[in-house]
């Protein structure tokens, strides 16, 4: 018993020291992480649809409350209804749990060895409450995690990092 108690404890201890994906974000500072998939690769895992995917977190306090996102960019291998690109935002806790709204699905954001690990649980890229398309043309496109396909993702630190222009007008005006 007494193993247990020290195995168990030794869990929780590293289990509450893995640092928040979104540490060192804030307003001003997102983190990028990105991957692009060799064919070689993907020729691998035919399951897979995605061929890049970019994701970017940011994040700022509004009135004690930390409110943090995760803005992704996804590139299929095949157009979906005339479409090859498509972006999606999902609304993150501290610890990376993320969905997004009107039941868009969900998925867990957790940093590696300086990388990004992706768990997909299934998220919309084009559709949903927010559709673009004419009630006649509603068409949701989903991301399906798919074992050995789109249900992991690990992402590397991107040369690139843009803030969204949404969210910059968000962070400065967030009376919401």
């Amino acid at each position: 018993m007494k193993t247990f108690v020290t195995i168990f404890g030794s869990l929780l201890i590293s289990a509450s020291a893995i640092a928040s994906p979104f540490e060192g974000v804030n307003k001003t500072t997102p983190k990028c992480f990105e991957r692009t998939f060799s064919d070689a690769y993907l020729k691998q895992r035919p399951r897979q649809t995605v061929k890049a995917i970019h994701m970017t977190l940011l994040g700022f306090n509004y009135k004690g409350e930390k409110i943090r996102f995760a803005d992704i960019v996804v590139k299929l291998k095949q157009p979906k209804h005339g479409r090859i690109t498509f972006k999606t935002t999902m609304t993150c806790d501290e610890n990376g749990r993320c969905f997004i709204e009107c039941d868009g699905g969900t998925g867990q954001i957790a940093k590696k060895n300086g990388q990004l690990i992706f768990k997909n649980s299934g998220i919309t890229l084009f559709g949903g409450c927010d559709a673009e398309a004419d009630v006649d043309e509603l068409i949701d496109i989903v991301l399906r995690p798919t074992k050995n396909g789109d249900d992991l993702f690990t992402l590397v630190p991107a040369k690139n990092c843009r803030i969204p222009k949404w969210f910059k007008e968000l962070a400065e005006n967030p009376g919401f």
